[in-house]
Order: C-alpha cells, then structure tokens, then sequence
C-alpha cells in the first residue's frame, strides 16, 4: 500500500487541534464587538433614507436595510451568513 493509502487519526481525547478549532470557531469578542458596531453604523446612516426616497426607491433602501438587519440578526447569534 501506498502512502495514498494511510489513514490519518485524530488523537483520543483533548489535544491540541480541538482548542484551536474552538478558539477560532468565531471571532474573537473585541473584533465581534467591533464588526456589530459597525453593522449598527450602516443601519443608522441609512435609516432616515427609507422615508425620503418616495414610493419606488424606498422599496429598495428598505430591502437593503433589512438585509443589513438580518446579518446583524445573524452575529448578535453567532452565526455565519448562510
């Protein structure tokens, strides 16, 4: 058998390879603090647009700020963006 052929095993029990992958499972606090901060500063900067546009480019300021709202929805959980 070929070096194709060699199964590679995980080490029983916690090693080294688990708590990396659970550090870096998502962001680390200060920077996912940062990123829903500014995720709160795009909604505000569009916020009073959706009012001003009239009838048809307020539909679309309002989708983008419910897309904004829903990735914002999505990192308060924790969760990537599917």
């Amino acid at each position: 058998m070929g070096p194709s052929a060699a199964t590679v095993r995980e080490p029983q029990g916690r090693g080294h390879q688990p708590d990396a992958r659970e550090r870096l499972r998502w962001y680390p606090d200060r920077e996912w603090g940062e990123i829903l901060a500014r995720h709160w500063r795009r909604i505000a900067k569009k916020e009073a647009f959706v009012g001003r546009c009239g009838e048809v480019g307020s539909a679309v300021v309002a989708a983008h700020q419910v897309r904004l709202l829903m990735r914002l929805c999505l990192l308060i959980h924790r969760r990537y963006p599917p």
